[in-house]
């Protein structure tokens, strides 16, 4: 049985100060397959506090910075490919068709933020205006309950490629 008790904050897993535990379920043959260990306002508050400390210098970086960045999230997501697809099939009970598609979207939504960032423009003319975008702050990522690491990964690449800074 797989038991997660560590939450990422500030570049390291820490044990969440949460103390609720949730019980992860096969939903094939509906055994308890896992425990994962829920963080709480505490733990939140702490990574808020991680983030807006990094976010003056993540928000100057540069777009070939955040590209490199983006690239090494990118490979590292690719090369655990497998690793999702057993757990989409264990944990979310998918057909094998679907869970294969849901392995690699995450790498997949990873490349669309550096191919849209690459062409992006942060600075335009709009008449006699010139409009600087620039980032404004922490972004807090909320997902689904039964989401899949596509969505948390497409909301990060997303995030990060924008120059917000994520926790």
């Amino acid at each position: 049985m797989q038991n997660i008790n560590q939450i990422y904050i500030n570049g390291q897993f820490v044990t969440p100060h949460g103390s609720e535990e949730f019980a992860l379920f096969n939903p094939t043959t509906e055994a308890t397959i896992g425990r994962v260990r829920l963080a709480d306002e505490r733990d939140a508050e702490r990574a808020i506090a991680a983030a807006k400390a990094a976010f003056p210098a993540w928000s100057r970086t540069t777009k070939e910075a955040r590209l490199a960045v983006l690239e090494r999230m990118y490979l590292a997501v690719q090369a655990r490919e497998a690793d999702l697809l057993k757990a989409i099939v264990t944990e979310y009970g998918a057909p094998a068709s679907r869970s294969q598609w849901m392995a690699t979207w995450p790498a997949q939504t990873i490349r669309q933020a550096m191919v849209t960032l690459e062409r992006f423009e942060f600075v335009e003319q709009a008449g006699r205006a010139r409009v600087v975008m620039t980032p404004l702050g922490v972004a807090g990522l909320i997902t689904p309950w039964n989401s899949d690491a596509g969505f948390i990964c497409s909301k990060l690449a997303t995030a990060m490629a924008g120059g917000l800074y994520r926790q």
